[in-house]
């Protein structure tokens, strides 16, 4: 499976999160810097893709209704491509990512029995989630 990490947190503008997107997907010389183009390129992917987007709790307020969009098309490219897999962390500082499926010695104290235990129980919470209609990038009309 192919595993690409969008980091939002360095985005300023709508220029720099294409250009961030153009550095962490495989996208096309013909990438035209935009959502539709976004959206063509990624359900023109083959095979199993996993798409992990984290920071967009650190992008500035005024790229909210773009990045509200962002995770529309990707969850719409979602739908569309039985491969891809897209999921949202808040977790935005890279040498913080833990795989919950890999338990480490220095996963914050936590025991390593424990640790492994948690990962072998079916039962136990996943931390990595595929987007739902629940997701964060869904506004609220008040």
């Amino acid at each position: 499976m192919a595993e690409y990490k969008i980091d939002l947190s360095r985005v300023t503008d709508v220029t720099s999160l294409h250009e961030q997107l153009m550095e962490s997907l495989p996208l096309p010389a013909w990438y035209g810097r935009n959502l539709d183009a976004l959206y063509d390129a990624l359900t023109d992917l083959s095979g199993e893709v996993l798409i992990r987007v984290t920071g967009q709790d650190l992008a500035p307020a005024q790229m909210r209704d773009y990045l509200d969009r962002l995770g529309r098309v990707l969850r719409d490219a979602q739908e569309e491509l039985p491969g891809l897999t897209v999921f949202f962390s808040e977790d935005h500082a890279e040498d913080n990512y833990e795989d919950p499926g890999l338990p480490e010695e220095a996963r914050d104290g936590e025991d390593q029995e424990q640790a492994t235990m948690q990962a072998d129980d079916p039962e136990a919470p996943d931390l990595a989630f595929p987007l739902q209609e629940d997701d964060p990038w869904e506004t609220t009309e008040h």
